[in-house]
């Protein structure tokens, strides 16, 4: 072998060996970048959705990667701030249900620009949302509830019929999602007025309301914050509310909705 191809194979694995200490350099700053990226969104981000895009390593296909791993964090934000500063006790059921329905399908950017606006607008808005969500409420908890009257007050029972399937044929259970998420609803807004925390799974209204049927039939679960629900065999629900304060909270909630939108009474 000549000195030429000595110099030329040299140079070649010499390349090779620069190379491949490169890449791994590289690919080992990347995957520890992303396990630190990944505990600071408190996801994992290999992901294999979020690896998928770029599963055959062609540049261009790295946007859609980078888009996904997007969409993994900020939807793990805007979670982590509905829970932290309870968000979702300033918007309705119907806000917050259509902004998850949102975060699943491609969850907004994430700024403090954009964090600040939203809980600004949030409670600069809190009433006429509140509002708007519990004559929403009412309308799909009772049919006798006309949400084109003014003279409509919330008076101290709420009956809330066919709930449960009557005793004792109780083959199943009839609670409906929608009834559950209008008695969460309703407890929120009860929450809110009367400055009291929004209690969490298995403490909620709902769950009780579930145990009760399920170990004794019938029965009533009183709530600390001024009102209760009564659990009948014929499978209704009476929400009964006892604190006179809370009711003139809740219609003035009513009253602020329709204020400016029909003509006054007479």
């Amino acid at each position: 072998m000549n000195n030429d191809n000595q110099l030329v194979y040299s140079t070649r694995t010499e390349q090779i060996a620069a190379r491949r200490d490169e890449a791994m350099q590289k690919f080992e700053q990347g995957m520890r970048l992303i396990a630190e990226a990944s505990a600071l969104a408190e996801i994992s981000l290999f992901h294999p959705d979020i690896m998928k895009p770029n599963i055959f390593g062609l540049p261009e296909s790295l946007e859609s990667t980078l888009e996904m791993g997007r969409c993994y964090i900020d939807r793990t934000c805007w979670q982590k701030v509905f829970k932290e500063t309870k968000l979702d006790r300033l918007w309705n059921h119907e806000q917050t249900k259509a902004f998850y329905e949102q975060l699943r399908e491609k969850p907004p950017v994430i700024s403090l620009a954009v964090l600040k606006s939203t809980l600004r607008d949030a409670i600069a808005r809190r009433k006429d949302t509140l509002s708007e969500g519990f004559v929403t409420l009412l309308t799909r908890l009772n049919r006798t509830y006309k949400n084109n009257t003014q003279t409509f007050t919330m008076t101290s029972k709420l009956i809330l019929p066919r709930v449960f399937e009557p005793l004792p044929l109780r083959t199943w259970n009839c609670w409906a999602p929608q009834t559950s998420a209008s008695i969460r609803d309703l407890e929120n807004i009860i929450c809110i007025c009367s400055g009291q925390q929004t209690p969490g799974p298995r403490t909620d209204m709902t769950d009780l309301l579930l145990a009760l049927r399920d170990k004794e039939g019938t029965g009533e679960i009183r709530n600390s914050t001024g009102w209760r629900c009564k659990v009948f065999a014929n499978g209704n629900v009476h929400v009964l509310l006892d604190d006179q304060s809370l009711i003139s909270s809740l219609n003035d909630l009513i009253s602020h909705y329709f204020s400016g939108q029909l003509p006054a009474k007479g």
